[in-house]
């Protein structure tokens, strides 16, 4: 009887904004020991993909780790996979950027290896019927997607094996199904195991290609599988297994399997990623009612016969769950138009491969891994987009404020934009959703909110998940610190720049941190938005509970970009009752801002003269209040007009990664506590935003 033929696809990836000791970490515990354990074994053949920021790092400072690829590459142990280089979503770029990344990795490949892939991994194997088409001129001929984009296509048996063709519009690309079942053996199950696994489809006498394609991470970086892949010698008897037991297992290439093979058909596949990916994109609610049926199903014993019609939800759902992950979105899509208008030459390109590098995938989304709510991948990529966009509009030499509408080139709400500063404000206007600080490449208003998540109903029961010590991060839960359950506290509002909160008089800063705060608001109109020359102004009527009745309120606000050479920004906001108030009011005017490290000595405010750490929760009488960071050499100033009564406090979610729940630090909220006393119809307040430059240490 023939042996199984099998192809094994490792996926290594580091994204844009991981710290330097986790690329280290991760080379040392699972990319360079894997290549080790390969050179080793010459009977073993695979495909690798390595993600280009991955790659920049590797050329930077392990440049002989590409060298030894290379040389696998030579010999025909290593077959490069191609994608995106800078690992995005396919499905959400404008199609020339998703060609463009393709390109770009393809002549990394040729250049560094000597070689053009003919493949390509799709980024979180996130599909979209329509990617055939997005891809033409770049090459590629087939990529992998898992078994579960093919469950309400085919009938054929379990597992998928071949390959297939799927097409959109005329355009044909290739599909290896990547099997389910191999990606929870490998490595987490000893090998007499996967042993029985191929008998059993030795014995069904099952044909075509069977594909293993999965994180290179498993492989000593993921947390506990060091010690179980190599230093308990797993690694050793697996590639023993692959290189001697060729009556069980015959390992193919993927190109090499196009060129020798039919094709088994044809296919229509929807919208999809992996299983666990389609859980995550759901509202937690819904997560939690899917993992029980599913449970139910299972203790039926109707799970895997059901499994077509078992489907979690679409990837751009993240977009719905997180305003965060949508804004981000839309800037890129907002830099994108503004690179492709530039004439070509040394700046544009500059500029094309900061808006691909801020296209990275990993801060759009949060499932087991941490992120969006890394608040260092976030900044990555609005570092890279700030700098595409600000040389783009540099490019365009004009002069004064640059007034944007809404929707404009992929813009949410309008925008002002100066050579400094740039504002982006929300659809009503009535919100600064980022403040791009174009000399450092920064967006102080990127604050992430807090939030349910579908498994802070384990932190409040502190359950933790799976005794197998070589169990898949999937099925771990650990808690890094006590007190988790402490901090779950949601959000009412989103975490923006010129909030305002209407409350009653007893409320204080303390309750907006404690989420516990009372809104006096029964109603919001629709607002009206006026663009001026250098500035957005904007009226809505607000609806408050006052004693006994409701009473209205007339709210103005306007932001204003003195010029185009600013880095000072005026927020104006008054409010007219249509009858004096009954009971005292309190309003909150405030601005949610992130220097990334809440706990660092160099990023700190001060306060009447006082330091204080971004992690600390104060409120005072003053005219000022300063934020500064060290590290990224800049300040920011909120000056008020007169004597006001400052706060700020700490915005601290609880959120998953791959080492366990922890909180994390998103930012701070900073703003201004107005008490309106009763018998009062009119008040306005004005703040000035002002950022700096820093130079030297910590004074």
């Amino acid at each position: 009887m023939k042996p199984v033929q099998l192809n094994i696809t490792l996926h290594n990836h580091q994204p844009e904004g991981n710290f330097g000791w986790v690329f280290e970490e991760a080379y040392e515990k699972a990319y360079l020991p894997f290549i080790e354990a390969l050179e080793r074994r010459p009977g073993v053949r695979i495909n690798l993909h390595t993600s280009g920021p991955l790659l920049n790092w590797l050329e930077q400072n392990r440049p002989e780790y590409l060298d030894r690829v290379a040389e696998l590459v030579r010999a025909g142990r290593i077959e490069p996979v191609g994608g995106g280089f800078y690992e995005p979503i396919l499905s959400i770029l404008h199609p020339r950027d998703v060609q463009g990344q393709m390109r770009r990795m393809s002549e990394f490949i040729a250049d560094r290896f000597g070689v053009m892939p003919r493949g390509f991994w799709t980024a979180e194997r996130v599909w979209e019927p329509s990617i055939p088409w997005f891809l033409q001129g770049t090459g590629m001929e087939y990529t992998l997607l898992d078994d579960n984009h093919f469950l309400t296509s085919l009938e054929s048996p379990q597992p998928l094996m071949g390959l297939y063709r799927t097409e959109f519009k005329g355009e044909k690309l290739g599909v290896f199904p990547i099997d389910h079942k191999l990606r929870y053996l490998i490595p987490f199950r000893e090998i007499d195991e996967l042993e029985e696994y191929f008998q059993e489809l030795i014995a069904a006498g099952r044909t075509g290609l069977l594909v293993y394609g999965d994180d290179g991470e498993k492989f000593g970086s993921w947390p506990e599988t060091h010690k179980w892949v190599y230093e308990d010698g797993w690694m050793e008897r697996f590639l023993s297994f692959l290189e001697q037991r060729t009556d069980l297992v015959e390992l193919k290439l993927l190109s090499e399997y196009v060129d020798e093979s039919r094709v088994e058909g044809l296919v229509s596949l929807p919208a999809s990623s992996y299983r666990e990916m389609t859980e995550w994109t759901l509202p937690p609610a819904v997560q939690l009612r899917y993992k029980d049926f599913e449970k139910w199903l299972d203790k039926e014993e109707k799970l895997e016969e059901s499994r077509a019609f078992v489907k979690g939800g679409f990837w751009n759902n993240f977009f719905t769950r997180y305003p965060e992950s949508y804004r981000m979105h839309r800037m890129q899509l907002f830099a994108s138009e503004l690179v492709q208008a530039m004439s070509p030459g040394a700046s544009a390109d500059e500029a094309r491969e900061a808006l691909w590098a801020g296209q990275c995938n990993c801060p759009y989304w949060h499932g087991v891994f941490g992120g969006l709510y890394l608040n260092s991948l976030r900044y990555a990529n609005y570092h890279n987009l700030t700098r595409a966009i600000g040389l783009a509009l540099d490019s365009t030499n004009t002069r004064g404020v640059r007034r944007f509408t809404p929707g404009e080139h992929g813009l949410i709400g309008p925008a002002l934009a100066g050579r400094k500063l740039m504002l982006t404000f929300s659809e009503d206007a009535q919100y600064v959703e980022s403040m791009l600080y174009f000399p450092s490449g920064f967006n102080f208003f990127d604050v992430l909110g807090r939030r349910p998540e579908a498994y802070h109903h384990k932190v409040l029961n502190r359950q933790e998940e799976s005794d197998d010590e070589h169990a898949s991060i999937h099925d771990r839960l650990e808690f890094k610190e006590e007190g988790l359950d402490k901090a779950l506290i949601y959000d009412r509002y989103q975490r923006l720049g010129f909030t305002d909160l209407y409350a009653s008089s007893e409320s204080g800063p303390a309750d907006l941190m404690s989420g516990e705060w009372d809104d006096r608001v029964e109603s919001r109109s629709e607002a009206a938005f006026e663009i001026k020359e250098n500035s957005i102004a904007s009226r809505r009527e607000i609806v408050i509970h006052d004693s006994e009745g409701l009473n209205a309120l007339w709210v103005e606000k306007y932001v204003n970009l003195p010029d185009a050479e600013s880095a000072e920004v005026e927020f104006g906001w008054s409010i007219k009752a249509r009858e004096a108030l009954i009971e005292p009011l309190t309003v909150f005017i405030e601005f949610n801002v992130t220097l990334l490290a809440g706990d660092d000595a160099d990023r700190y405010f001060i306060a009447n003269g006082e330091s204080h750490r971004l992690i600390e929760t104060a409120d005072f009488d003053g005219s000022s209040l300063r934020m500064e960071d060290r590290w990224q050499k800049v300040g920011l100033d909120v000056v008020a007009s007169e004597k006001e009564r400052f706060y700020h406090y700490p915005v601290l979610t609880v959120s998953l990664s791959e080492e366990g729940v922890e909180k994390n630090y998103q930012g701070s909220a900073i703003g201004i506590q107005v008490d309106i006393p009763g018998g009062v119809r009119e008040m306005a307040k004005v703040l000035v935003l002002k950022i700096y430059q820093l130079s030297g240490n910590h004074q």
